[in-house]
């Protein structure tokens, strides 16, 4: 008797342990934002980096720009929160600490044993202001590896170094606009805009350089049918400018308004690209087309 007891326990343990990762799994789906980190005794950590994370089903997007779906996370959710997993391997592991309404706080404990608390707010309750569609703006940092004549006046960091002729990194702040439902760029399963711009930017020269902060504002309009209405607001040089120009030109068809996402029939949006000199690594992989 006392054996199918201890069986009886161990049942109910696991199906009581199936319940709550079952509903945790269940109340995450959808689209997550992160505003906040601190440590242990409320200390918000300096972190002005767009974090968006999608739960579909078992699996995990990770974004840290708006405009790109993210990269696949394969997770396992448990009694207390959810593990990150490489294969059979845990590379870190969450906690849940409050869930409730539309937020939630997750904590880690990373490898120097420090723990981090993050802040989520669900992206559905994030809406347009006015029935004016508002103007996304997001900001790529570029770093240009294949010093082509006139990078050299441009800011040099010595720190930058990348197996890419070109590297493109998110550099935009937090702000109302960067947490607005964003549209879509969307080429292949696995391939953001940076995986794109990264392959497809390709300058052999610029002649000068005639913008002081090396930044090159581009604006155009996100339809179902794709983008039209490309606009150069600022721009660093002819070379440069009416390269990216074209280069938007042509990732038009892989731009969309996500069919999950309540958004307005044309949402405006602002790219801004601040290029920086960096350093190419000897090994460095060439564009496709170079």
């Amino acid at each position: 008797m006392k054996a199918k007891h201890s069986i009886l326990t161990v049942l109910l343990s696991i199906v009581s342990l199936w319940g709550v990762s079952q509903s945790l799994k269940d109340y995450l789906q959808g689209e997550w934002l992160n505003y906040k980190v601190t440590l242990d005794d409320g200390r918000a950590i300096h972190s002005d980096l767009y974090a968006r994370y999608i739960f579909r089903g078992g699996n995990l997007f990770v974004s840290n720009t708006p405009i790109d779906k993210g990269i696949f996370q394969s997770i396992k959710y448990t009694k207390d929160g959810m593990q990150f997993l490489d294969g059979y391997r845990v590379t870190q592991e969450f906690r849940v600490e409050t869930l409730g309404g539309d937020s939630v706080v997750l904590a880690t404990t990373n490898e120097f044993g420090t723990t981090l608390h993050y802040y989520f707010v669900n992206q559905k309750v994030i809406k347009d202001i006015t029935d004016t569609p508002k103007k996304r703006v997001y900001e790529f940092t570029v770093a240009v590896f294949d010093q082509a004549t006139g990078f050299n006046k441009l800011k040099r960091d010595v720190s930058l170094n990348s197996i890419h002729t070109n590297e493109i990194f998110t550099s935009a702040k937090k702000s109302v606009d960067m947490f607005l439902p964003p549209p879509a760029f969307r080429q292949d399963e696995g391939k953001n805009f940076a995986t794109y711009f990264n392959t497809e930017f390709i300058l052999k020269k610029a002649v000068d350089i005639d913008s002081t902060d090396n930044r090159v504002v581009i604006e155009f309009v996100v339809h179902k049918r794709g983008i039209s209405d490309i606009r150069i607001v600022n721009k660093v040089n002819y070379e440069i400018s009416g390269h990216l120009f074209l280069l938007l030109e042509k990732s038009g068809k892989f731009w969309e308004l996500p069919k999950e996402r309540h958004l307005p029939s044309t949402i405006p949006v602002r790219l801004e690209f601040v290029f920086i000199a960096g350093v190419k690594n000897p090994d460095a992989i060439n564009p496709k087309n170079q």
